[in-house]
């Protein structure tokens, strides 16, 4: 991109000029970069020329008088968030920017965006109606989350320099009380197990490994078959799932490189895994070239638009089109005859008139395209996993809500009291602490970074498992000095 350096006058002495920097074009209208200096006019032009190279370089930005809130979130989500933030926590960050943030104050200049501003938000914030539009506020956790985003925000654009300093820094963060997490006592969780004896091997799989592991939600649905050591009876967490609406379900890393771990498991529990294991093995030759269905049928409207612009559009109209139906089976002949890859006429043909809108939609590709969509298609097909533990009802990696959702309908139908999937993880914890497991191994099997991580969360179990060591060295001291008095009174 060509830039090019200038220089104007701002005053008739001519010591203050403004260093103008062409900056290629947005649509039509030319981007300028600009810049104050005081000199001469050969010294400005100097200082024009090494502008230029910073701007060429990446190295300037500009004042924050030249951006607002909303112009410098729209740099950070492409500079900083697509490129270093997970993809849930970009999406949520987003989500909160473009609903309350910045209708509230992204028309407010950066320099311009005072502690005070920013306070009297976050009062507002307290008092907003929550967009579920279910009864009652925002919670002072949703508060805080509005809160730490902006901050981050704000915190980069001081680091960058394009302000002295992050004015959140002088508003207090809002007070939250720690939840406290609901987790099954002994009484309960003998009724919970029990009611589970009649669930499907599937769901009594799930609740087991999870009780026996710890993991993290989305680390049990990334849970795949070669995970697995039947031999050593172990498990390796090496991957996550996670679920975002405008990206289905994708694979990601574990949270942190403590959370890449291998545990042992319960002989019990294997033993079912082993059950599971051969049910899960059977489905997926029953249903043959429907395993995966919907990950093929998903993958035609993301490649069609590769290769043809408004390729997805055009699928969703021939879904509509009886047409395309009645006319599956010919098409299929007419992909056959272009030279289509064998191998995914024969997945077509299998699956019929459930895809006519994705057969016809073929049809419609130049010989080129068409090509270009077989080579993406076989690169599609190697990123789809098919060996996952926990899918859906064809093979493909199931959502990170269908534990949760299946666990609460299964407690409200066997009238039990409610707990999350996620306390089954504390459970676990608890289980492990009371049964005398060190600090070090209970952290270490959660896949936390720091011990202390886990002396926070379970300070209450630690609590009690101190209380019960004081108790039982308080009989212990109280016995010891009887039995010494009985000695003495035998010896005389």
């Amino acid at each position: 991109m060509n830039r090019v350096a200038s220089i104007q006058k701002k005053n008739k002495e001519g010591t203050k000029w403004l260093l103008i920097v062409s900056d290629g074009y947005n649509g039509k209208k030319q981007n300028k970069v600009t810049k104050i200096f005081y000199g001469t006019d050969k010294q400005a032009m100097k200082a024009a020329i090494l502008f230029e190279e910073e701007v060429k370089n990446g190295k300037y930005r500009a004042a924050s008088k030249d951006y607002k809130l909303s112009k410098f979130v729209e740099m950070w989500i492409d500079d900083y968030g697509k490129k270093y933030l997970e993809p849930k926590t970009l999406s949520r960050y987003i989500e909160m920017l473009e609903t309350r943030i910045l209708p509230a104050i992204g028309n407010i200049r950066l320099d311009k965006l005072k502690p005070m501003v920013i306070n009297r938000f976050m009062v507002e914030l307290a008092d907003m109606p929550r967009l579920d539009k279910k009864p009652g506020k925002l919670s002072a956790r949703t508060v805080k989350h509005h809160y730490g985003c902006l901050s981050a925000i704000l915190q980069d654009a001081a680091d960058w320099e394009i302000i002295s300093e992050n004015p959140c820094k002088k508003v207090k963060s809002p007070k939250t009380t720690k939840a406290k997490v609901k987790v099954y006592d002994e009484n309960e969780t003998a009724a919970f197990l029990t009611a589970l004896e009649k669930a499907p091997l599937k769901h009594r799989t799930l609740i087991w490994l999870e009780i026996a592991t710890g993991v993290r939600e989305g680390e049990m649905m990334g849970l795949a078959w070669p995970d697995f050591d039947f031999d050593k009876s172990t498990v390796r967490v090496e991957r996550a799932s996670q679920y975002l609406p405008e990206k289905g379900v994708f694979e990601k890393d574990t949270k942190t490189e403590e959370s890449r771990r291998t545990m042992a498991l319960p002989n019990n529990v294997m033993a079912l895994l082993k059950q599971y294991r051969a049910e899960w093995n059977e489905k997926k030759l029953k249903l043959g070239n429907l395993w995966q269905v919907t990950a093929t049928t998903k993958s035609f409207a993301e490649l069609l638009e590769k290769v043809m612009p408004g390729g997805g559009d055009l699928l969703e109209g021939l879904r509509d089109n009886k047409g395309a139906e009645k006319a599956w089976k010919e098409n299929v002949d007419i992909l056959l005859d272009r030279g289509l890859d064998e191998g995914i006429v024969v997945k077509l043909d299998y699956l019929g008139i459930r895809v006519a809108a994705e057969i016809s939609a073929l049809c419609s590709l130049t010989d080129e395209q068409l090509q270009e969509f077989v080579i993406l298609w076989h690169e599609k097909q190697k990123t789809i996993p098919d060996e996952r533990l926990f899918t859906t009802w064809d093979g493909c990696p199931g959502s990170t809500y269908w534990p949760g959702k299946w666990l609460t309908k299964f407690l409200k139908d066997n009238e039990l009291p409610h707990c999350s999937f996620h306390s089954l993880r504390h459970l676990n914890a608890t289980m492990l602490i009371k049964s005398g497991i060190s600090l070090k191994n209970v952290s270490a099997r959660l896949g936390h970074t720091v011990v202390g991580t886990t002396t926070d969360i379970y300070a209450e179990a630690l609590e009690s498992v101190d209380r019960e060591a004081a108790e039982k060295l308080g009989t212990l001291l109280k016995n010891k000095p009887k039995d010494k008095d009985k000695k003495k009174k035998r010896r005389k």
